[in-house]
């Protein structure tokens, strides 16, 4: 009889035990879904962005400018320049969004009037609303600049541009680091050399 009790008591001294280890055990796996859960809509989401963003890069074909997919790059530029605040950090976080959007820039990429306006338009929301990471970025990619003044002779971009020097005095009041940069730099210079008769200006129309 004593050792009958005894059994019992040791069942249920390990009862509790098996019960928090499969406790633990089911957290740890439905902590481990959540995450994995994350990752694929983060993922997503990205996928999501890159199609957007890409909208403003590539003119659709012919046989659709006059249906709704000749809309798309319009509405691209209108998610990314809409000012929520989560969409914009997006884009200015992850160097992929970045180094699609700025691949407009390449030379030997058709840089139509339609889309360089598309473009404007969603770097100087960045420049406003995203000021520190946009210059950030291209304080480590000077190449842009190189690339926004061999395109200068393209109406929107030259507006880019000139906002990006801090022509346009509001853009950068309170960044002394931005304006230091930019006052270091040899944008000017590069500037004046694109305006010299002998190179002449990029005004492609496509």
């Amino acid at each position: 009889m004593a050792e009958q009790e005894k059994e019992e008591e040791k069942k249920q001294e390990q009862q509790p035990n098996g019960n928090r280890k499969a406790t633990k055990r089911a957290e740890t796996t439905e902590e481990e879904e959540g995450k994995k859960n994350s990752q694929q809509r983060r993922k997503r989401n990205g996928d999501s962005y890159l199609e957007i963003c890409d909208f403003i890069l590539h003119r659709p074909p012919p046989s659709l400018l006059f249906g709704n997919h000749g809309r798309f790059p319009f509405v691209a530029s209108e998610v990314f320049t809409c000012e929520i605040d989560v969409i914009l950090r997006t884009l200015v976080d992850e160097e992929e969004l970045m180094n699609l959007l700025f691949s407009f820039l390449e030379p030997g990429r058709p840089h139509s009037t339609l889309l360089a306006g598309y473009f404007s338009k969603v770097v100087v929301c960045l420049m406003l609303r995203k000021t520190v990471p946009l210059m950030n970025y291209v304080q480590a990619h000077q190449i842009v600049l190189q690339q926004l003044i061999d395109l200068m002779g393209i109406t929107s971009i030259m507006e880019v541009l000139v906002r990006l020097v801090g022509a346009d005095d509001h853009v950068y009041p309170n960044y002394i680091d931005v304006l230091r940069w930019l006052a270091d730099s040899n944008v000017l210079e590069m500037i004046i050399d694109k305006l010299s008769p002998t190179v002449g200006l990029n005004t492609e129309r496509l």
